[in-house]
């Protein structure tokens, strides 16, 4: 579980059809433990260190290579990274589970008299999730949605800090970024479907009595 407050930012060294290689400035991570690169959960595979920075390799499977921007990723990427949230430690963004729901693209960037407003292009099955004010994890960070717009993107502001510790300072317009709606919002669905299971009242049931 992660929060969506970025730490560090990484650097992509190594990168094969199956493995990926972060290089970051942490030198104690142990095998088995999980980060989050630009929102996608990975488990670290090997851990080493050179000189004052260290690396970690990670296994990278064919559904993250496909839906996810890690499979596009080339040397000299540069990922944002979060350690999985401790017991006890402080929420300063909202939970991310590090499972990502799609990929986005940024359609435009406006500068704003503080920091950045980015208009982001995605899926209407993922855009149905997705609501002004509510919350957003995009490349791992927790944003706050500005508004969704035309139901065909959203936008997210972002602060002069936000762009100085995270890949947003870097991001270009046509940049694919990786979404992961609020998990709230799923379970929500989840909940309003088997109720309407249990009455037995479905889309074809309204449509047979009129009502669609």
């Amino acid at each position: 579980m992660f929060t969506g407050i970025i730490e560090k930012i990484g650097t992509v060294v190594e990168k094969s059809h199956s493995r990926i290689t972060i290089e970051t400035e942490w030198k104690d991570l142990k095998v088995g433990e999980s980060i989050s690169a630009s929102g996608v959960c990975l488990t670290v595979a090997g851990s080493e260190n050179f000189g004052p920075l260290g690396r970690f390799t990670a296994d990278l499977s064919r559904e993250t290579l496909e839906s996810t921007t890690l499979g596009s990723v080339n040397i000299g990427s540069r990922v944002n990274l979060e350690r999985a949230l401790k017991l006890g430690e402080r929420l300063g963004g909202h939970f991310l589970s590090g499972h990502v729901d799609g990929r986005g693209k940024v359609k435009a960037i406006a500068r704003e008299k503080e920091g950045k407003l980015f208009q982001i292009t995605t899926s209407p099955e993922i855009l149905k999730y997705i609501v002004s004010k509510g919350s957003i994890g995009v490349d791992g960070i927790s944003l706050t949605v500005v508004k969704v717009i035309n139901g065909t993107s959203f936008s997210v502001s972002i602060i002069p800090h936000t762009e100085k510790v995270t890949t947003f300072g870097l991001l270009k317009v046509n940049d694919s970024v990786n979404i992961e709606v609020d998990m709230l919002a799923r379970y929500v669905e989840n909940l309003i479907n088997k109720k309407k299971e249990k009455s037995g009242i479905t889309k074809e049931f309204l449509l047979e009595k009129g009502f669609l």
